[in-house]
């Protein structure tokens, strides 16, 4: 059998379609990989966007999370005729009203649901159990404010549930005055002041003070006697304030987020 007999023209071509050929498959081969690097890069970009995006999302969570507020006792202070408590959740503040009638028991358990406790207008006295509980609370990252009523207090003897209350944690409320609520030096910059911005003072006609002998850290004073005092215990908090003092800045129409917030945080 005879070899074929390829010319020089016929080898031309034939080199130049296997180049073209191998040119076409290395292009190919290039797009698809270029392809395959910006997906690879497209799909990375997106990843960190979406990490990015559940940051945020965490970080408005946190941001957002609405403090669940347990308003023990009687809200019978207004203004304008709108309560204290209606005033709170008209702001956003998730508040649960448990009034002195309400005879469920302040257990561990059902503490443990609130992120702040605001004792005012209680007319009933806590158990001994309920005090412990309280207490256990507290320590246990809880926070609590007392703020008596102290014209109600000396004026009936029998409703003493706040002050009764205070002596757990080292405190009493003495007479009812007239005096405005000012700053102690140095702390100006308490988050409880910064709430009334722009207002300095708490001004009030008659509320109660601290007794000498508190412990914690004085934030506030009236006619020079104690008047808002802040009391770490464990991991909790406790302020002592005066009712009427903390029904003004509740209606101040200030931002009593911060002071909240600076409670639960």
């Amino acid at each position: 059998m005879s070899t074929p007999v390829i010319d020089k023209k016929s080898s031309k071509i034939y080199l130049i379609t296997i180049a073209t050929l191998i040119l076409v498959c290395a292009g190919i081969g290039y797009v698809y990989y270029t392809n395959n690097q910006i997906q690879t890069a497209e799909i990375a970009t997106l990843q960190g966007q979406v990490q990015s995006l559940n940051n945020q999302i965490s970080t408005l969570q946190g941001l957002t999370h609405e403090p669940k507020i347990l308003w023990w006792g009687e809200d019978t202070w207004e203004k304008d005729g709108t309560h204290a408590v209606i005033s709170l959740r008209e702001v956003g503040y998730n508040v649960t009203q448990k009034g002195w009638s309400d005879a469920t028991e302040l257990t561990s358990e059902y503490l443990s649901g609130f992120d702040l406790v605001l004792c005012a207008g209680t007319h009933r006295m806590c158990t001994v159990d309920e005090k412990q509980n309280i207490k256990k609370y507290v320590e246990n990252e809880g926070n609590l404010i007392i703020a008596c009523d102290t014209e109600m207090y000396f004026s009936d003897p029998t409703i003493k549930a706040e002050d009764d209350l205070a002596s757990q944690f080292g405190f009493h409320f003495e007479g009812d005055t007239s005096f405005t609520v000012t700053p102690v030096s140095g702390q100006e910059n308490h988050p409880l002041w910064q709430a009334m911005s722009p207002k300095t003072t708490l001004t009030q006609l008659w509320d109660g003070y601290i007794s000498a002998g508190y412990p914690g850290v004085l934030i506030g004073v009236g006619r020079s006697v104690p008047a808002i005092v802040d009391i770490s215990s464990g991991s909790g908090r406790v302020i002592g304030i005066g009712a009427n003092t903390l029904l003004d800045l509740i209606f101040t129409g200030g931002k009593i987020n911060i002071f909240f917030d600076y409670m639960t945080s």
